[in-house]
């Protein structure tokens, strides 16, 4: 690993010193555009437009108008700017004022008069706030509110109250934060219904996307290096990709002016509100989590290093945070606590190279720890995991030639770095092949409760991913027409690594504790996987070109382009060691997996209803290619992680799955003999296939078979009107599909395989049709190796539709206001087959087409305020209002009549089958169900599986607690000479809510009584302080 670390530290050197060679695009720059006319309203040409501003370190930007009198100057960074037109014969013209966000284009139109150029009109006012030449929605947060408002500081709980935006975690579910306190953890933005890889991060236009799951994982980033963060959430145009979220950071540059920040918060846990209410505990929750203490410490300094020609900006963000785990107990009685810091030193330069050409670049380094990686129920020291990042970085370097105030090039290489090593507490893993190593595997329960000790599931998971980007771009300029072509370059490669104690984890049917430790009983089975793994992914070629045009017509503005996609990755040639249960293992390079070419024309556009640049009605179609980097590879990558569930039966009575395969002469393997013995306490006919493969080795993984690129087609209709000099708003309707999507089946199935048995919903006795494998024959044709066939399907889709209505307010100087409200549908149909030869699950036809499902939308409504107050105080308010998800409740039936099996509930006293802390019910007879009698009594799984799963709610019917949260934050402002210092005062989930984000069980059969018991709420009420120094 060494050899691997030093080659990619190399690598990163190398292409950082080539990338000066090298051009790069920008991002959807900000633009002041608009006409110029005389007395009479002809047009002038040749008026000669500059923009000037203390945000460009050229200070002046130039540009000349046309014959029709319209001019556009791009590539202007954020700020106030003055806008001065002057022509031989007229009185010059000054604008001051004009406030430029990011990713804007301000229409400035000018009337002259005839005058000397000596004399001069200054007028001040504010440009409008709609944007009438781009159909785009983006949110724009600059320093000032970030610094305002109660948020988070990271990308995406500062855009948790973007109204169209989603947040959720790991596992699916929506996420919310408290006071920061989900700052070191990786959360996920959704927007129109499309999945985190869609989405595009970037610093300064230059992508520094993550590699990950397609780039869904992305970078932590310190909030304060950023002057103004946009979040677009609708109508990208052919320079970006992805069509999902794209946050676009506009770093601080450093300036003329010497200026910096120091910045403390402190949130301590014994604050926090108690939000353990009554109808929790009667729920029967027994624990909570807390927050112990959170930190976060910022320095900044900026400057000249030479007036006007190189500037500096530098940072150091150091984040810390300690949660106190629910139901979990150290050795020494304390509850187990999860202790995570993140720190990051920043560094950018911007040079001004000559008056037309600059240099920027920078590099931001992160170290991130974790102490205890746990959910409740875990034993801290023994099988939580711990976090380390040995290169956590993101950094680019670009460069920009303004040849002409018509010609525009821009140049640069960008980088980013994740790697993240998680592995069990300081010994916890042991020696492999050692008996210490064979009695240490994972002890878990097999349903019922997430109690786990002895070990991690693994005791080594290192993901290594490392993305590089070239992009590049030139534009052409006039009045009327902004032409840009450009192309962007990106590899990447992947490493994977993970390992286990025994090589399988111990599932049990009860558990108690004793003391601090779990104490496990009545072993069930195992699962084994097929570790030590090992592999590497490569990123061959992200490459996208593309050609768009933006072209003002009068009031008419067309945004259109074509982007080409081509997509390479491949597995490496690798080799890893024998495990417990399987042999050595070797592969070739698997090349092609995939190699994509695609297409991705983009059309947008808007008009200006009434030609004063206060109302627009806008209209995008446009084509997105799904996400593409190295997950397909992975996916078929046969070293990867593969696991099996054996039956166990613990013949000694020691807790310890004895057994392993025998190793032929041949150096295959076959299942251990003699089950059940002392030596062969596990059945591991699973681990062969009827036609002879042995599990977790290659040939037991099907080939990559070769599809199309999924993509997706949406239109978005919006008006957008400035209602008066301080209010906008906007409402938007967004409908989309994806297509080729794909659907796995069993090869093997026939029709005839199934036989239809009727079993009830336990809560309202209806009746549900389940499908029984027809005998062991069909069972063992159906668990033949390489029986998964994936195709596109073309009959599969997903439609998504969302209603949103939003504004933008300044009630009055310096107070601002955003929000709105959104409305949305996704829907799934994936109903048959379209293949003669392939038969599907019947199963899997239960609610397939979502359509049919009477079920409301989801709504979200979300506001943030900041206001300034006497006395030079502001309040910085936010409120969601969120729905937070479907609540989809199961029944994992365990069949058969013995005492293992699952029976109806019969209500009898003393019964462990429990609903929210209360005991079930006797299931309704008037359909048939007879409580106490087993569900499936007569019923054949397929070879593996234990339990069938049967969802007992209509997908979307049923839905979570809402999120309702208010934050708020009071600060004042005290000045002393040079000095401005904000005291600040923090109080989230001001109203202490106890909203329900997870429950222990989901299904309605597990004997543990925890369905419906509540195992995550929300952080209750959390106040802090902190303080912020500026000179």
């Amino acid at each position: 690993m060494g050899g691997l670390m030093s080659r990619g530290v190399l690598g990163v050197v190398s292409a950082y010193a080539l990338s000066l060679l090298m051009p790069a695009l920008a991002s959807a720059q900000s633009v002041i555009a608009g006409e110029v006319r005389d007395a009479s309203g002809a047009v002038l040409p040749g008026v000669t437009v500059e923009a000037a501003s203390d945000a460009l370190i050229e200070r002046v930007r130039t540009a000349t108008t046309n014959g029709s009198g319209a001019y556009r100057i791009v590539d202007l960074r954020p700020g106030i700017y003055v806008v001065r037109f002057s022509l031989a014969g007229f009185t010059t013209f000054e604008q001051t004022g004009v406030e430029l966000p990011a990713e804007f284009t301000a229409t400035v139109n000018v009337q002259m008069k005839v005058g000397g150029l000596e004399e001069t009109v200054t007028v001040t006012s504010a440009a409008s706030t709609v944007d009438v030449q781009n159909a785009v929605q983006i949110t724009r947060l600059d320093r000032e509110m970030l610094d305002q408002i109660p948020l988070g500081q990271n990308i995406w709980e500062m855009a948790e109250l973007i109204p169209s935006i989603n947040l959720f975690n790991a596992a699916g579910q929506n996420a919310a934060t408290v006071g920061g306190a989900g700052g070191a953890t990786q959360t996920y933005m959704s927007v129109r219904g499309m999945g985190a890889a869609q989405n595009v991060v970037l610093v300064d236009g230059m992508s520094v996307s993550g590699l990950e799951a397609n780039g869904a994982v992305q970078a932590y980033f310190n909030a304060d290096v950023n002057q103004e963060v946009s979040y677009q959430t609708s109508g990208s145009t052919a320079d970006r990709s992805g069509g999902g979220v794209t946050v676009n950071m506009i770093p601080r540059e450093g300036g003329n002016r010497p200026s910096g920040n120091f910045k403390v918060n402190y949130r301590p846990g014994r604050w926090l509100g108690q939000n353990f209410t009554p109808r929790l505990r009667d729920m029967g929750m027994m624990f909570f989590g807390a927050l112990e203490y959170l930190s976060d410490v910022t320095i900044s300094q900026g400057g000249p290093l030479k007036r006007d020609r190189l500037w500096f900006f530098t940072s150091y963000h150091q984040f810390n945070t300690s949660d106190l785990v629910p139901d979990t107990l150290r050795d020494d009685g304390r509850v187990g606590a999860d202790a995570q810091t993140i720190q990051q030193p920043m560094l950018r330069l911007t040079l001004q190279a000559t008056p037309r050409q600059k240099i920027s670049s920078y590099v931001e380094l992160t170290n991130k720890t974790r102490s205890h990686d746990m959910a409740s129920q875990i034993d801290p020291e023994t099988a939580s995991t711990r976090w380390r990042s040995p290169n956590y970085s993101t950094g680019n370097i670009k460069y920009t030639a303004v040849f002409t105030s018509r010609l525009l090039l821009e140049g640069g290489y960008s980088f980013n770095r994740e790697y993240r090593t998680v592995e069990a507490q300081e010994g916890v893993a042991k020696t492999r092949g050692t008996a210490e190593w064979l009695a240490s595997g994972s002890r878990t329960l097999q349903t019922g409760g997430a109690a786990r000790s002895t070990a991690p599931g693994l005791t080594v998971d290192q993901e290594w991913p490392a993305r590089n980007n070239a992009q590049a771009s030139l534009s052409y300029v006039t009045g009327s027409h902004n032409i840009k072509v450009g192309v962007q370059y990106q590899w990447g490669r992947f490493y994977h690594f993970t390992d286990a104690n025994a090589d399988l984890t111990q599932r049990y049917a009860s558990v108690a504790r004793a003391g601090t430790e779990w104490v496990f009983a009545n072993p069930v089975d195992v699962i084994v996987a097929n570790t030590p793994v090992a592999s590497v992914d490569r990123l061959n070629r992200d490459v996208g070109l593309y050609a768009m045009d933006s072209w003002r017509m009068k009031r008419l503005t067309l945004n259109y382009g074509l982007r080409w996609e081509h997509i390479n990755a491949q597995n490496d040639a690798y080799q890893v060691p024998a495990g417990r249960f399987t042999p050595a293992r070797s592969i070739p390079s698997a090349k092609n997996v995939p190699n994509w070419f695609d297409w991705a024309p983009r059309f947008n556009m808007a008009y200006d209803v009434f030609g004063n640049a206060r109302t627009a009605v806008k209209f995008s179609l446009n084509r997105y290619n799904a996400a593409a980097a190295t997950s397909l590879a992975y996916a078929y990558n046969t070293l990867t992680l593969s696991t099996r569930t054996l039956p166990w039966t613990d013949v000694n009575g020691d807790l310890i799955a004895q057994g392993r395969p025998v190793v032929n002469a041949d150096g295959s393997y076959a299942p251990c003999v003699g089950y059940p013995s002392a030596t062969c306490e596990l059945d591991m006919t699973a681990l062969r296939s009827t036609n002879g493969t042995w599990f977790g080795t290659p040939a037991d993984t099907t080939p990559y078979p070769g599809f199309p690129r999924v993509w997706s087609l949406e239109s978005n209709l919006e008006l957008q009107h400035q209602v008066s000099r301080r209010v906008t708003v906007n409402g938007g309707w967004v409908h989309s599909n994806d297509y080729n999507l794909r659907k796995t089946i069993n090869r093997f199935r026939q029709d005839g395989d199934y036989v239809p048995v009727t079993i009830f919903n336990p809560i309202d006795g209806t009746p549900i049709t389940v499908y029984s494998l027809n005998d062991l024959e069909t069972r063992a044709r159906l668990a033949q190796s390489r029986a998964s066939v994936e195709y596109v399907e073309p009959n599969r889709r997903s439609p998504y539709d969302m209603l949103s209505l939003e504004f933008q307010a300044r009630p009055y100087s310096r107070a601002r206001a955003f929000g709105g409200l959104v409305a949305t549908r996704g829907d799934s149909v994936n109903c048959g087959s379209s293949r003669a030869d392939l038969v599907v699950n019947p199963n899997d036809e239960r609610f397939c087409d979502t359509r049919l499902v009477d079920r409301p939308w989801a709504k979200d409504f979300r506001v943030g305020v900041a206001l300034p107050l006497p006395y030079a105080i502001t309040l910085g308010l936010t409120y969601k209002d969120n729905d937070e998800g479907a609540l989809t409740t199961s029944y994992a039936i365990v069949p058969g009549t013995g005492l293992t099996a699952t029976r109806y509930p019969d209500g009898a006293a003393g019964s462990t089958r429990r609903i929210a802390g209360k005991p079930a019910p006797p299931c309704p007879t008037q359909q048939g169900c007879v409580p106490g009698a087993p569900v499936l009594p007569n019923f054949i799984l397929p070879q593996g599986a234990t339990s069938l799963t049967v969802v007992l709610t209509p997908p979307g019917s049923l839905r979570r607690e809402r999120l309702r949260q208010v934050d708020i934050k009071l600060s004042k402002t005290l000045r002393y000479r040079g000095l401005s210092v904000n005291p600040t005062l923090d109080v989230y989930n001001l109203f202490n809510a106890d909203k329900i984000f997870n429950y222990q069980s989901l299904n309605y059969a597990n004997t543990a009584g925890t369905y419906l018991v509540p195992n995550t709420i929300l952080l209750g009420r959390v106040i802090g302080f902190g303080t912020m120094v500026r000179w």
